[in-house]
């Protein structure tokens, strides 16, 4: 009898050591031999019209970055290609009509066959090529002056998302509508109208859905998403399919510049996401699956929730964010600064902005900074993005009583601020995906200053002010803009303007914002728009004003 069971225990111990052993070899393959690859391409999509700045990137991270696929997956490839545009002459992917959303074009190269703008991606999914959205989509700017073209890797793009989506629905619509249309559609698919018919019903309908979930008054135009309250509705709304979960999201933001975002210790305008890894991971994961990512939510699915996310590429793009640096004003093209002005200007903005704009050394490639956040109460800017975050709350429906990490946390209650429900989701795509999940970690891996959670605190975050001359409008919603216009009082500050141009204003710092074709019109009175707040430096003189933005042209 203590023969067998030894046997059995010492059965039970090799079979706990070869489990080990497995487990500590899969760990380090995903660790080490699993890392993604950076590419060299023989050509690059960018055109030779578009200049590119030193920013710490060589052409082929640039090129990778514009086209590498998180798991987004917007509508079937080939309904991209030949889809007609609602109301124009051309197709939904025409450069041009693409142009005026604030999408930069792209020539064809090895890994975008199709010559799609910067930031869109290719995915396999439900069988077929899906196109998507990757985060150079809204994280690369292309600014102009005097016809120069150049390229900001990690700028705020002027991009138009919430229209390109209605012009996709409209596409759908009409081609649904109009007999001659779809069949020119399908034959450009090599399909039959009557199944092609009916997936277009299906994915009109889900679309519908989608946007009627993120309807707002306040429209976003170009540069703008509320991209917290749009995650929120992903998860607490559409993924645990409870649409009385939804809200407004209403509280849009200027899409924030990323060559300094890697090295801070708190992320988003409202400073609420902690960045100490595993955090980079944690709050990219719900952003790729707000750019139509998909999860399966089920809390009895002792592997995680099932979901389209490419975690491991998560890791491969924030790395490469990391690395970069922001764009140097440049003078040959811009031309010099007047370094006069400007040393009077570093004086004045030692004493005036730099306790909350901390200098750093912007070249530094380990550079760690530490994130102030200031009240709204203080700040007096547009409250509603920041008091979204903390007043919301949701019902929680299958995953109550859940834990908010799936194996750890705090129980989920009945009602919840949605961030539960998300960072539950993000729990699930982790444990779904774990050699991934540390494949990505292992390759994102960077030492950033520590900081305690502040999702109760309505507040903004104040950062280093580098690369500021390219990344107009200003404020967190983008209410005010040029840095002219910031250092006046409220009631002086321009009370509308338009929004897209590209064009630069080097006077004042900021773009030019007369009305153009291709411009969106931005009206400080409406709700989650105000331009009030932020008096710092607007009793300074006239002429301090001018060399405190001479100065800011250094940063």
């Amino acid at each position: 009898m203590l023969r067998a069971l030894f046997r059995i225990l010492r059965t039970v111990k090799k079979g706990a050591i070869t489990l080990l052993i497995v487990l500590t070899l899969a760990i380090l393959w995903a660790a080490t031999l699993n890392k993604p690859s950076q590419h060299l391409f023989p050509d690059y999509g960018l055109p030779s019209t578009i200049r590119t700045l030193p920013q710490n990137w060589t052409p082929d991270i640039r090129q990778q970055v514009a086209h590498t696929s998180f798991g987004s997956h917007i509508l079937p490839l080939q309904w991209l290609l030949h889809l007609e545009h609602p109301t124009l002459p051309n197709f939904i992917n025409d450069p041009d009509y693409l142009s005026t959303l604030g999408f930069i074009p792209q020539q064809h190269s090895i890994n975008n066959p199709y010559a799609l703008p910067i930031g869109f991606s290719v995915t396999d999914h439900k069988n077929e090529q899906w196109a998507g959205l990757t985060c150079a989509a809204c994280h690369t700017a292309l600014v102009s002056y005097k016809g120069q073209k150049i390229l900001i890797d990690g700028g705020s793009a002027q991009l138009n998302f919430a229209q390109f989506e209605q012009d996709i629905l409209a596409a759908i619509t009409h081609t649904l509508d109009q007999p001659a249309r779809l069949a020119r559609f399908a034959d450009a698919l090599h399909s039959d109208e009557t199944p092609l018919k009916v997936a277009l019903e299906h994915y009109q309908q889900s679309l519908e859905r989608r946007l009627t979930l993120n309807a707002t008054s306040t429209p976003y135009g170009h540069g703008r998403l509320d991209a917290l309250g749009i995650i929120f509705n992903t998860i607490a709304a559409e993924a645990l399919n409870m649409p009385a979960n939804a809200h407004s999201p209403d509280g849009p933001v200027s899409i924030p510049t990323l060559w300094d975002a890697s090295h801070h210790d708190l992320v988003q305008w409202n400073g609420s996401a902690p960045n100490q890894e595993p955090g980079p991971l944690a709050q990219n994961i719900p952003t790729a699956l707000a750019v139509y990512g998909s999860v399966d939510i089920d809390p009895d699915n002792i592997i995680g929730y099932r979901n389209s996310v490419n975690v491991k590429n998560l890791g491969y793009l924030q790395q490469q964010y990391y690395k970069l640096t922001r764009p140097k004003w440049p003078s040959e093209l811009l031309g010099a600064i007047d370094a006069r002005k400007a040393f009077l200007g570093k004086t004045l903005y030692r004493t005036h902005c730099q306790d909350c704009h901390t200098i750093i050394d912007p070249l530094a490639p380990k550079r760690k900074i530490k994130s102030v956040l200031v009240d709204i109460a203080r700040i007096g800017t547009d409250p509603v993005m920041a008091t979204n975050f903390v007043e919301r709350q949701v019902h929680s429906g299958q995953l109550q009583g859940e834990k908010m990490g799936i194996v750890a946390g705090p129980p989920i209650a009945a009602q919840v601020p949605p961030i539960e429900l998300v960072m539950n989701a993000t729990a699930g795509v982790i444990l779904n995906k774990p050699l991934s999940a540390i494949t990505a970690v292992a390759t994102e891996y960077a030492s950033n200053f520590s900081a305690p959670l502040a999702w109760t605190r309505k507040a903004y975050r104040a950062r280093p002010l580098n690369g500021i001359w390219s990344s107009a409008p200003y404020l967190h919603n983008g209410s005010v803009p040029t840095l002219w216009d910031l250092l006046q009082p409220p009631e002086l500050r321009a009370q509308t303007f338009y929004v897209g141009n590209q064009e630069l204003d080097l006077i004042k710092v900021g773009f030019q914002h007369h009305q153009n074709l291709n411009a969106s019109y931005f009206d400080t009175t409406l709700y989650g728009n105000s331009n009030s707040g932020h008096l710092f430096g607007t009793h300074l003189t006239e002429g301090e004003k001018w060399a405190l933005i001479e100065y800011l042209k250094t940063l």
